[in-house]
């Protein structure tokens, strides 16, 4: 739901830009590109946190109370999926997102957003090594509902 909301705000933003008048190519080019890795850092970055707190705190109740199914051992597996992916793509944008916003930018103008560039990434770096240690968290906890939930995995014909 969260890329939905991004999409959104990023046709209004092109519609509020184009009613201002125009710009010039590589600036709108470095708009959108920067509207989008600020998109995906918003929905991957969230996505550990929120993740991490249901299943830590909110699922284990519902296992206790014995609202579980035979499917769930295939929905942790998919979540656990999901979350290699989002890690790697928590990875990849501040390492080759933000850079290349730089690419559509004349010389001038990269100098003018060097230093914002050079936070981003410093700060990205230290985003990413805290997604990473709560996925390494998030990891533990699917491998321990995962032996709650399917306590026998070997017993099945």
């Amino acid at each position: 739901m969260a890329v939905i909301g991004w999409l959104a705000a990023g046709a209004v933003f092109l519609i509020r830009l184009h009613g201002l008048g125009s710009l010039p190519p590589g600036l709108l080019t470095d708009l959108i590109a920067s509207h989008a890795v600020a998109a995906a850092v918003a929905v991957v970055y969230t996505y550990f946190p929120v993740t991490f707190f249901v299943l830590r705190w909110y699922y284990p109740g519902l296992v206790a109370a014995g609202h579980i199914c035979p499917a769930e051992t295939e929905r942790l597996h998919r979540l656990v999926r999901r979350s290699r992916i989002y890690l790697g793509i928590a990875a990849s944008v501040p390492l080759i997102g933000v850079p290349a916003g730089l690419v559509f930018l004349d010389p001038d103008q990269q100098q003018s957003v060097i230093g914002p560039i050079v936070g981003l990434r410093v700060g990205g770096l230290f985003a990413f090594a805290i997604a990473l240690r709560t996925f390494y968290a998030l990891d533990a906890n699917l491998n321990a509902l995962h032996r709650i939930v399917d306590p026998h995995p070997h017993q099945r014909a």
